[in-house]
């Protein structure tokens, strides 16, 4: 409306001039008596001048008694409408013309951006705050202006203090990416809070994606206090330690990438579950077998890996002898089909060699216009169980490390860095 003049193209440099969007623009305001004010505010909603930042009611400069009540934009006295006029008349009200300014502070980051880029390049709206770091994953046609739309998110997000763009993909088994930071510091050491729990980690060293945050909730809600749960890809633990401090669930968490198990020990620690949750450095299919051999029962997995999760299932054809071992296993992977429910679902069918009757198919999230996040919850079926004709699992390298050589009772492990 009245700052149509925010699509225009600003000259594309790396220093944002903030003084640039300061501009004033003529108004109509009715002087009203202060006890009136209220009142008045009520009878002409809708009518009143509204936007981030502005104020409908101002100070009169020459009358502390009363205020101006400000209209809409581009409000003409001869053209008021049926309400103000009746509200003249009866409270014996004057139309004054008078100025508002619009500055930087009263725009939103969608505004600002909109007159930093060319009309045909879209805002990049989906970017990820981590505690004070704002993650970004710019494309080709944001680069150019990536430092302008830095400070603006600095200025415009609450908390944001460093923001970082992915430069390339996830490409090692720790699921990290390369990052470069845009602004702030470039220490990347950061803390979320998250289901009533607080998470520190290095936001360049661990992979955190806080668009699951959602996610861990409803996964959380299988969970009932008797249960023990197997989490083969933890993280830092945005599953394991709430499981365990909301659900008051037994939780056994491994994590490949050191980073990762050693600030899942600072988390179990901070929040005070060493006595529930036993942190494990290993590969994956070793860290089941071992768990099982040590006749430590499950009943639920988590699989949280989408890339590669689906894979890891061979480790559970053969590794039971009795139906009353089989967990319930929450499965998560990619689709990049329109049936992605189907999909998935014959995805972990072609590993396990069996049909699963799935509890639940859950979309997680739309990654991109063509690739959904996909999870599946499903108990084991019996046809995993190990028969005389069935090799067992083949052994897997522990090429990590446990939390204490020897494994003590599921209910007196604790959650110590070594």
């Amino acid at each position: 409306w009245m700052w149509k003049w925010l699509l225009r193209r600003m000259d594309t440099n790396t220093t944002l001039d903030r003084e640039s969007f300061r501009k004033r623009f003529p108004v109509l305001g009715l002087r009203t008596p202060n006890a009136k004010i209220n009142i008045i505010q009520k009878k002409l909603r809708g009518d009143l001048l509204h936007g981030v930042g502005l104020k409908s009611v101002i100070d009169d400069p020459n009358d502390d008694s009363v205020k101006l009540i400000l209209l809409q934009k581009d409000t003409k006295e001869e053209e008021l409408s049926e309400k103000v006029i009746a509200a003249i008349k009866e409270d014996d009200l004057t139309i004054v013309p008078t100025e508002v300014e619009i500055a930087y502070s009263n725009l939103t980051y969608d505004q600002v951006i909109r007159r930093l880029l060319p009309p045909e390049v879209e805002v990049p709206s989906a970017f990820e705050a981590v505690g004070q770091i704002v993650h970004l994953n710019l494309r080709d046609v944001h680069l150019p202006y990536k430092h302008l739309i830095a400070q603006v998110i600095v200025d415009k997000v609450k908390g944001a203090k460093t923001v970082v763009n992915k430069t390339g993909n996830i490409s090692t088994q720790f699921r990290t990416f390369p990052l470069e930071v845009l602004i702030g510091p470039t220490d990347l050491m950061t803390e979320v809070n998250e289901s009533n729990c607080r998470f520190q980690f290095d936001f360049g060293e661990v992979y955190w994606n806080s668009r699951l945050s959602t996610e861990h909730g409803r996964l959380i809600k299988y969970f009932k206090s008797n249960h023990v749960i197997c989490d083969m890809f933890a993280g830092v633990g945005p599953f394991a330690i709430p499981a365990a401090k909301n659900a008051k669930c037994t939780v056994y968490a491994n994590d490949l990438n050191p980073r990762s198990y050693h600030y899942m020990v600072h988390n179990v620690k901070l929040n005070k579950v060493q006595d529930k949750v036993h942190c494990f450095n290993l590969d994956a299919r070793a860290f089941v077998q071992d768990l099982v051999q040590k006749n430590i029962h499950f009943d639920h997995v988590i699989m949280n890996l989408p890339a590669s999760a689906v894979e890891f299932l061979d480790v559970f054809k053969g590794l039971y002898t009795s139906e009353n071992q089989l967990p319930t296993i929450h499965c998560y992977g990619f689709s990049y089909k329109d049936i992605a429910n189907q999909d998935i679902v014959s995805q972990i069918e072609a590993v396990l060699g069996t049909k699963i009757t799935p509890l639940d198919v859950y979309t997680v999230r739309d990654v991109s216009p063509k690739k959904f996040m996909m999870c599946v919850s499903f108990p084991l079926p019996k046809e995993c169980i190990k028969t005389p004709s069935t090799n067992g699992p083949s052994e897997s390298p522990q090429n990590g490390k446990e939390e204490s050589d020897q494994q003590p009772e599921p209910k007196k492990h604790k959650a110590v860095e070594t």
